[in-house]
């Protein structure tokens, strides 16, 4: 289990998804499945979204048990790449219940990789040596991720380079707050719009 921690807006889903779709991780596992976790944390659902994901139907049962059956069978034997996204549980017997079938029936190599914002969970789900830990972006970085967004193929404008500059600042380093003002800004011609 890999956690990747990090606060909101950090790009810890966009690192996940950039390691799920790429080409090389790709010829490595034989089932890749994407589940959004999120709160309150369901167990059943949860297991539902990963059997839906392996097998490409979803299960008819709604009994823990057969759930956790169905979930063993679908992967046995089977090299897997599961990322659950944005896992807030703290509670280690519900995680455990749900990795059991998991670890015991994926093939040897299989890799599940979690993102969280919450230290404990990272702590709960994975070895500390192999946490990612996302930081915050260099105010070089986040203005350089806002920029690209704010002025794409248009010519840039020294007045409104200088109000983006303190835009970005305003960013705290949020690799997605930077994006999405960015964003905001693109339509935007006057010193008095931006």
């Amino acid at each position: 289990v890999i956690p990747i921690v990090g606060m909101g807006g950090m790009g810890k889903t966009a690192l996940a998804q950039q390691a799920f779709n790429d080409e090389n991780v790709n010829a490595c596992f034989e089932i890749k499945i994407w589940v959004c976790v999120s709160e309150p944390f369901d167990e059943i659902k949860t297991a539902k979204a990963i059997i839906s994901g392996a097998k490409g139907v979803g299960p008819n049962s709604d009994t823990l048990q057969d759930l956790f059956q169905c979930l063993f069978e679908s992967i046995n034997g089977k090299k897997f790449l599961l990322v659950l996204d944005d896992v807030w549980t703290e509670d280690q017997r519900k995680w455990e219940k749900l990795k059991l079938p998991l670890v015991q029936s994926g093939a040897h190599g299989s890799r599940i990789l979690v993102t969280t914002r919450k230290q404990v969970v990272a702590d709960m789900v994975g070895a500390p040596t192999h946490t990612i830990h996302l930081e915050r972006l260099s105010e070089q970085n986040c203005l350089s991720i806002f920029n690209s967004m704010a002025f794409d193929e248009r010519d840039k404008d020294g007045v409104l380079e200088a109000i983006g500059e303190e835009i970005a600042k305003k960013c705290k380093g949020l690799p997605l707050a930077a994006k999405a003002m960015g964003s905001l800004m693109r339509c935007k011609k006057t010193r008095k719009e931006w």
